[in-house]
């Protein structure tokens, strides 16, 4: 059995589908638990993206070296539409990390959670930086554009987080735990209790 599995076309596929996942999760988790923080996430995501491929279309054509990458289709074997990816100059693969990565980013850079939050921001750069990587030596995207889709995408998400919490909806913002109703216990201060006793 182990030797039917290819292990590296598991994780290939598992890597290129990871914007997907990323995306599909927020939609999931915003039914399941049946609010709208998944869907305005999806929609501001959305507009970034837009954005994103605008900018990419009036940018002149990459200037990537000849390679294989290109070339074979790595690039290109996973799109959305048979014409070829929706971006030509921007990878919106980054674009779309950047951009959830920033949204969360903002708000554990405000109130101070970045100590309980390490996982997240550990996760989320090492993603980013292998997509940057895999891009480059795949040729599929010289590290200038990939770092305008990069810059594109933290910016959106950055200042459409900024832009919800300014707005006081905190509570449609898409982070566990954060809550301006929530109330915060603290360990009682080391006090000195004097006794007397009480005639019967």
């Amino acid at each position: 059995m182990v030797d039917v599995l290819n292990i590296h076309s598991l994780l290939y596929v598992g890597f290129r589908l990871s914007p997907f996942i990323l995306v599909s999760f927020f939609a999931i988790s915003s039914m399941f638990n049946s609010d709208i923080k998944g869907i305005i996430f999806l929609g501001m995501l959305l507009v970034n993206c837009f954005i994103t491929i605008m900018v990419g279309n009036v940018l002149p054509a990459d200037t990537i070296p000849d390679g294989s990458g290109n070339s074979f289709g790595v690039c290109q074997s996973l799109t959305l539409t048979r014409t070829g990816p929706l971006s030509k100059n921007l990878p919106l693969n980054i674009n779309v990390f950047a951009f959830t990565f920033a949204y969360l980013a903002q708000i554990i850079e405000k109130y101070g959670l970045i100590n309980t939050n390490i996982p997240t921001v550990i996760v989320f750069s090492s993603i980013i930086l292998y997509q940057w990587y895999w891009s480059w030596v795949n040729n599929c995207t010289s590290l200038f554009y990939s770092f305008v889709s990069l810059a594109l995408g933290f910016g959106f998400g950055w200042l459409f987080s900024f832009c919800v919490d300014q707005m006081g909806i905190t509570d449609l913002q898409y982070f566990n735990g954060l809550s301006q109703n929530t109330q915060v216990c603290k360990r009682a201060k080391k006090q000195i209790f004097k006794c007397s006793r009480t005639p019967v």
